[in-house]
């Protein structure tokens, strides 16, 4: 929200790096996070120690198939049966639509059983989305909002694909937590964002989706066309979604790695 170079943010950038000499070592949330500490807040002789640990989802006995629960949201949206791209959780300042609505808009042309983007939820963009729903008359976008916690889990579980988006800019700063569920419940991840964060990384380490950056419509129309129609792909990739869930992005995997950390880290 400041400018990187006005006086406000030089200040913060200073008294962070003095901080940074006194640290052992600092844990962050995904590659991207460790490349902005290591730049803006490196002690001046050598670089922070910087590990990388994932934000985790406890360990549930997550439903991996959809036959196992069912949202009832979607009966009452008239979108039951259709191939669902869902997005939960907040939509904010720091996470980008303009390119999957512009693959929406291009996607519901002539196909009234065209791929739905269902946003549930809360955050100011929900505004927006409203907003360019109606005046691009987006009849494949659907807007709903918060879930009771009871059904959260049931709503996650209704999409066949699961999105994520963060703006560019956002990159190093934000780390999006709900990519845990969604590897949870064994649902593909649709990511658009910069490369390096979080949800990047899950995808190139597992294969668990695909990831696009900012502005590619024809990437996301060509992922999208391709997790509708090839189902044993889909299948496969959420698989292997459940698998990173299970090998990294759960409590006990966290735990390990926390450990780990403790022991290999000098007593004082």
């Amino acid at each position: 929200m400041l400018s990187p170079g006005g006086i406000v943010a030089q200040l913060m950038y200073m008294q962070h790096r003095w901080a940074a000499r006194w640290l052992d070592g600092v844990i962050v949330l995904d590659r991207a996070m460790a490349k902005v500490l290591n730049m803006r807040y490196a002690r001046a002789k050598r670089a922070l120690k910087v590990s990388v640990i994932p934000t985790w989802e406890c360990d549930m006995d997550f439903p991996a198939e959809r036959a196992f629960i069912h949202w009832k949201g979607l009966e009452k949206l008239g979108i039951a049966g259709r191939f669902i791209i869902l997005y939960t959780g907040n939509a904010g300042r720091g996470h980008e639509f303009d390119t999957v609505l512009q693959a929406a808009q291009i996607l519901s042309r002539g196909d009234p059983a065209a791929p739905v983007l269902l946003f549930a939820g809360y955050g100011v963009a929900h505004a927006l989305l409203a907003h360019e729903k109606e005046v691009k008359g987006l009849e494949n976008v659907f807007l709903h909002g918060p879930t009771a916690r009871k059904e959260f889990l049931a709503l996650v579980a209704s999409g066949d694909v699961s999105l994520i988006t963060l703006r560019a800019e956002m990159q190093g700063l934000v780390s999006p937590s709900k990519l845990n569920t969604a590897l949870a419940l064994g649902r593909p991840i649709l990511y658009v964002g910069p490369e390096g964060t979080n949800v990047d990384d899950a995808i190139t380490q597992f294969d668990c989706g695909v990831s696009l950056r900012n502005g590619n419509v024809e990437g996301v129309l060509s992922a999208v066309r391709r997790l509708r129609e090839d189902a044993v792909w889909r299948i496969q990739l959420g698989r292997n979604a459940r698998h990173a869930f299970e090998t990294a992005y759960c409590t006990s995997a966290a735990e390990k790695a926390f450990t780990e950390l403790r022991v290999s880290s000098p007593v004082h």
